[in-house]
């Protein structure tokens, strides 16, 4: 009897999710809104932090190389913040949150309209030790690149949305 149960539950389920129209960003036959983020042209981003995120961008945009005759350019500026989360006894920070906000625009190339802005503000937490600067200052650089990582997929699953549902942009 629970085994039925179960299997009417997932019926169920994906019923619900074949009516409301639901499908998989990265179905089979979706390959024309890959074709687009392929010729995405992604813009330099100022400093070290701006070109890791930059080659994340690249790696997940753009994996077979840059596009010969890119058809958008997307312009990211971003810029971190920190937090002091938690103090001891002594008045001295145990954890740090750092905070990266994120803005971007999808440009169309051929009539300078920009078809798309987005902004992305994700957050990263790491332990500060008073007796270890070079452990702080390792921990604060994995943070950032947790948030870059983040970041470029979440603007990569954006656009690619955008894509599947303005078909005619091109």
């Amino acid at each position: 009897m629970l085994r039925f149960r179960y299997f009417f539950f997932v019926f169920c389920a994906l019923g619900l999710l074949a009516g409301c129209g639901f499908r998989p960003l990265y179905q089979k036959g979706n390959e024309e809104t890959l074709g687009q983020l392929s010729r995405i042209k992604i813009a330099i981003i100022p400093n070290r932090q701006g070109q890791l995120l930059r080659n994340e961008l690249l790696t997940r945009l753009t994996p077979y190389g840059a596009p010969d005759v890119p058809v958008y350019e997307l312009k990211v500026s971003m810029d971190y913040s920190k937090k002091e989360l938690s103090l001891t006894k002594d008045s001295s920070t145990s954890r740090t949150q750092v905070i990266l906000n994120a803005s971007f625009d999808l440009i169309q190339l051929r009539t300078g309209k920009v078809l798309y802005r987005g902004t992305e503000i994700v957050t990263a937490d790491y332990n500060t030790l008073m007796t270890s600067p070079y452990s702080n200052l390792v921990s604060e650089q994995n943070a950032k690149n947790r948030l870059l990582d983040e970041v470029a997929q979440n603007i990569k699953s954006q656009l690619a949305t955008f894509f599947t549902y303005h078909k005619e942009v091109n």
